[in-house]
């Protein structure tokens, strides 16, 4: 799912106005694409939240590489399903 979102990130443009929080997932692979997408997104999008959510595979590097930004790291499962899931289910529940 990173490598995915990042191959098509790159050329989408993303409706910013319409996005009421952005969660990005850093695994281990494609970890630091995921990385810079969230801080583009974040400079992109200024007042809206941009949160990392990330297994602990590589935390300490994945937390140092975000320590100079306000985007929350939260961490789950590795690969996120789980967690990801739940998140969607109670956003689409609000």
């Amino acid at each position: 799912m990173g490598s995915l979102s990042h191959n098509f990130y790159g050329k989408l443009e993303i409706p910013v106005e319409n996005v009421k929080q952005f969660y990005i997932y850093a695994g281990s692979n494609a970890m630091q694409d995921a990385l810079d997408m969230a801080r583009r997104i974040k400079m992109m999008t200024k007042n809206t939240p941009v949160s990392v959510v990330a297994c602990d595979c590589k935390w300490a590097e994945k937390k140092e590489i975000l320590a100079d930004t306000d985007i929350p790291l939260l961490m789950c499962e590795c690969g996120g399903q789980s967690f990801l899931g739940d998140l969607a289910e109670k956003i689409l529940a609000s």
